[in-house]
């Protein structure tokens, strides 16, 4: 398992974010809601 990296922790909370939205949003809302995280994590 030499090659295994793991998995960044920002994207981590990321995948979390997007179930949870996913879990009780329609498709428009849960895209707008990740993109409104990931604008947020860059600035």
């Amino acid at each position: 398992m030499s090659d295994f990296e793991p998995i960044p922790q920002d994207e981590l909370d990321a995948m979390r974010v997007q179930e949870e939205a996913a879990s009780k949003a329609p498709w428009d809302v849960f895209l707008d809601a990740t993109n409104q995280y990931l604008i947020g994590k860059r600035n």
